[in-house]
């Protein structure tokens, strides 16, 4: 054991058994990942928890590790011990080149030894007590043997892995590529284990294996592409395979319902899938294929699905069956727009206003060949769709006399102070010309990464910059609905009691022409009304939700600004502090946790001191824009503009380690440059 295990290691692994017990060590892969994990664990526990939990962790490491220096702001990087039995059976790859760039930085002298020593123990392990399901090889190609041992649903699970491999960013994390097999499975759908050992046939021509996300995560993309590629599916073994029928699918949904939010139908050329969404928010799929022949299927299919609506609708009243905003072609619904110019026509003297607009997409998808939801295909979809968009627009406003202009926009115009001025020069000179902006993402050229999570969030970040009094978010339902089905007139706070009794936000809109959703809705409603903006949610398609009197009188749900406006000061918000809440919700990911009594300072429009920071997470410069976290919830609580640069912050805690008065006045952000939600 001692020649096997690292020092830390094995003193972690006495000090953590009972005294007068004997040690319990095995080598078996299960035993040694879990001692070694827990050792990660507690290591990080040692460093960022300051309750009697964490002083413990860190007296056990101190003996552990006796060099450990608790100075620093997290401990050192190290790979996981499951993670590098994987790694170093993949002879193509570099580990320490791996960790460097794992960690986004050089490591260290002493992260070297705790690798290198690891590593020596990984190997040690591979060599002596690994066994035959441990060890593996990579294949460059399938194995002759491969179609006896997988079935026609494995090789259908492995092609739609291709499929959302090449149609989404590709996954940056082991626990992304993990949730994303485990997602494709549920979609095939085909249970977890038997997916697992699909990857294993095809990459390893093995029925087990290391952790899948790992593997795939480590291996080169190519590789993963090429394989994937040649795997055929036996189309009419795996319809068979895959499908259930409607007795079986209403006894699974009858057991089911109560944690299934919506469904959501699909039809293909000789089946019915049905999108279910659980509560959790994990979809997955079932199937029921056409019983007629395939000149009959499409019939077929039409009658299921109606006789399933009509069976669930009676049954399970509060499972909501989805609707999208385009028609069943999935192009533009031109109603939407007549009725939204209807819907502001008598306001358009009175008020500055700004359309947030989707359906590029939409519109442009039909005019390309084997259209897929790739980003290359949406992009290309965008540039075709806008000039129909638009046009519809302008020839429906034109009826009314009313003037448009198109504004395409990217995070960076909210992030870049001077990008967002010379927006905000542009809008106003529109107003002052009589003529309304409608702006949509710039979909031909965003980076997915920087993307707007929907139009939802575009509205409300162009609402918190413009200081908007009201702010409108339309959606297919009447508003926020109970658990009847009844509209919520007005919401007035924002705990977690509203996602208990808040219905309607299960079962909206969601298709593959647009996307949002009530939580969307609910949480940006939230961020606007913090800034002092007053919030509806209502039915685009409805002429009668806003009164033709008053925009402070709509039917739907509202928000009062007062919910959610604690602090007396925001009644007069700054625009340049608004300017800042919105920056923060770009492409800032750099974060402050502030303990309570910092929060209750910044809540009297006090400045952030240095003594109230508990921990830093990412990399900025001075007067760079970073987020706010309570360090008590992890709850996000507003935004600041800093006066050091990250290293300078991280260095100054740790000269005042020692004298932890000492950096009691050491001030972080300025009162002014400080925004609280």
């Amino acid at each position: 054991m001692a020649a096997f295990l690292p020092t830390n290691i094995l003193r972690f692994l006495m000090l953590r058994t009972p005294t007068k017990r004997a040690i319990d060590f095995s080598p078996e892969d299960k035993y040694i990942s879990a001692l070694y994990n827990d050792f990660d664990t507690t290591k990080l526990t040692a460093f960022t928890d300051t309750s009697d939990t964490g002083l413990l962790a860190r007296s056990i490491i101190s003996v552990s590790e006796p060099n450990v220096q608790f100075s620093t702001s997290s401990p050192d990087f190290v790979l996981a011990f499951s993670a590098l039995k994987t790694l170093a059976q993949l002879p193509h790859i570099n580990i320490f080149e791996l960790s460097e760039h794992e960690k986004g930085s050089p490591l260290t002298p002493n992260e070297q030894r705790l690798l290198n020593e690891r590593l020596n123990s990984v190997n040690f392990w591979l060599r002596h007590y690994a066994t035959e399901d441990d060890i593996f090889s990579i294949q460059t190609s399938l194995h002759s043997s491969f179609y006896q041992k997988a079935t026609a649903l494995q090789c259908g699970f492995l092609r739609l892995l291709l499929k959302a491999l090449t149609q989404n960013p590709y996954p940056s994390s082991s626990e992304k590529f993990q949730n994303l097999l485990f997602t494709t499975a549920r979609l095939t759908p085909l249970p977890a284990k038997d997916a697992f050992k699909a990857i294993y046939l095809a990459f390893l021509n093995k029925e087990k294996g290391p952790l899948a996300g790992n593997l795939l995560f480590y291996l080169n993309p190519d590789t993963i592409f090429k394989l994937l590629s040649t795997v055929h599916v036996n189309e009419t073994e795996f319809l068979t395979q895959s499908s259930t029928s409607q007795d079986n699918f209403l006894a699974t949904l009858t057991k089911e319902a109560q944690s299934i939010s919506s469904l959501r139908f699909q039809h293909q050329p000789f089946s019915l899938d049905i999108i279910i969404q659980p509560t959790d928010g994990r979809i997955k799929l079932a199937r029921i294929a056409s019983t007629q022949p395939n000149i009959n299927a499409s019939r077929n299919i039409h009658l299921i699905e109606s006789e399933l609506r009509g069976t669930i609708s009676k049954l399970f009243p509060h499972i909501q069956i989805t609707k999208v905003v385009t028609n069943s072609h999935g192009e533009l619904d031109k109603q939407v727009i007549a009725t939204l110019a209807s819907l502001i026509a008598p306001f358009t003297h009175t008020h500055h206003i700004i359309i947030v607009t989707s359906g590029a997409v939409a519109c442009g998808k039909r005019f390309i060949s084997q259209h897929k939801s790739s980003l290359l295909s949406k992009r290309t979809a965008a540039s075709i769709g806008n000039i129909e968009l638009f046009s519809e627009y302008a020839y429906v406003f034109q009826n009314r006399n009313i003037t448009i202009a198109q504004a395409l926009l990217e995070r960076k115009h909210f992030s870049n102070r001077t990008s967002f001025l010379n927006l905000r020069d542009v809008f106003i000179h529109l107003w002052n010309n009589s003529v309304i902006p409608i702006v949509n993402e710039n979909d031909v050229v965003s980076d997915y990464e920087l993307k707007f999570s929907d139009n939802d969030e575009l509205a409300m970040l162009l609402a918190i910059c413009f200081s908007a009094e009201f702010l409108f978010l339309g959606t297919t339902v009447n508003g926020v609905l109970d658990s009847q089905n009844q509209t919520i007139p007005e919401i007035t706070t924002f705990d977690e009691s509203i996602y208990h009794h808040v219905h309607s936000f299960k079962g909206e809109s969601v298709s593959s022409v647009g996307l949002g959703g009530m939580i969307s809705k609910l949480q940006c409603a939230k961020i606007a009304c913090s800034m002092g903006t007053k919030v509806a949610i209502f039915n685009a398609k409805e002429t009668k939700q806003l009164s033709p009197n008053s925009l402070a009188h709509w039917h739907g749900t509202s928000f009062a600004p007062t919910a959610t406006t604690c602090y007396s000061y925001k009644k007069s918000i700054s625009p340049k502090r608004r300017w800042i809440a919105a920056a923060s919700k770009g492409i800032v990911t750099s974060k402050l946790f502030i303990d309570a009594h910092a929060f209750q300072s910044l809540s009297q429009r006090k400045s952030l001191l240095l003594v109230g920071v508990k921990k830093i997470i990412g990399d900025f410069q001075k007067n760079d824009y970073v987020r706010l976290f309570s360090i008590h919830d992890e709850q996000e609580i507003g935004a600041a503009r800093i006066k050091s640069s990250s290293d300078e912050l991280r260095n100054k805690q740790k000269t005042t380690h020692l004298n932890p008065t000492s950096n009691k006045d050491i001030l972080v952000a300025h009162a002014d440059e400080i925004i609280i939600y």
